[in-house]
């Protein structure tokens, strides 16, 4: 049985330059909402920085997961 392997190393929420049907493993290693070090990157969005800076953590966690959900779709 012959394989071919191709790594890609990039940012997963837009992959429309692999085609449909082609991948049949991703593995993934997420930003995970409401952890300090992630905290940043996701206030890149004003919405999840204004939820995180008045302390609405279960908003800021909604609106973190809406702009991973867009990744998943992708996958």
């Amino acid at each position: 049985m012959n394989s071919y392997h191709r790594l890609f190393a990039k940012d997963a929420s837009n992959m429309s330059d692999i085609p449909d049907k082609t991948v049949d493993l991703v593995v993934t290693s997420p930003p995970y909402p409401m952890i300090k070090m992630w905290d940043e990157i996701f206030s890149d969005d004003k919405n999840v920085k204004q939820a995180l800076k008045q302390g609405y953590g279960k908003q800021a966690f909604e609106l973190m997961h809406k702009k991973l959900d867009r990744t998943w779709e992708e996958l």
